[in-house]
């Protein structure tokens, strides 16, 4: 039984990020209402949408370290800013100002969003356990809309602190 939890776990982990090359909908796969559909079906589909939990999974990692390298380059920016005593117009600073509240916000939404996918993880693997996929389902719907939101916050993230480095160039 721990074994099956620690598979579907790396399942799960490994499933969580799309490729940067190869884009899929953004919207949440969801089982028809219309018509029933079959247990075989219903299967297939929770094995895309784990195909697409743990691709999200990946992007997401790839774009934390993305992050983490342009924010340890706007710090060094600044460091170099410091050394050479560099004056910013009143336009760059109110720029400047402005991007680092929009990252404060964004980051401060990232926050929220951690840890949000644990419980419905718990749900998910109990629907499992029942065998009432449909709701599992269900539960994976509500976790690939969560990894979606903080793949796009983490990119707007990296846009921010992109503007930022623009900004912040010293032109010698």
């Amino acid at each position: 039984m721990m074994r099956k939890i620690v598979i579907l776990m790396l399942i799960i982990i490994a499933t969580s990020s799309l490729a940067f090359g190869a884009e899929k909908s953004l919207e949440p796969q969801s089982i028809n209402k219309k018509h029933k559909l079959t247990r075989q079906e219903i299967k297939s589909q929770l094995l895309a949408q784990q195909e697409l939990i743990k691709n999200n999974r990946l992007q997401e990692q790839q774009l934390k370290k993305e992050l983490a390298q342009k924010n340890y380059e706007v710090k060094q920016q600044i460091k170099l800013l410091l050394r050479k005593n560099h004056t910013l117009t009143p336009e760059k600073l109110t720029l400047i100002k402005d991007t680092i509240i929009k990252v404060k916000s964004d980051l401060r939404d990232l926050k929220n969003t951690a840890g949000n996918i644990t419980p419905i993880l718990a749900e998910y693997k109990g629907h499992i356990k029942n065998r009432d996929l449909a709701a599992a389902a269900t539960n994976l719907d509500s976790i690939i809309s969560i990894q979606q939101q903080r793949i796009a916050l983490l990119k707007s993230l990296i846009i921010s602190l992109e503007d930022l480095q623009k900004c912040l160039l010293v032109t010698t």
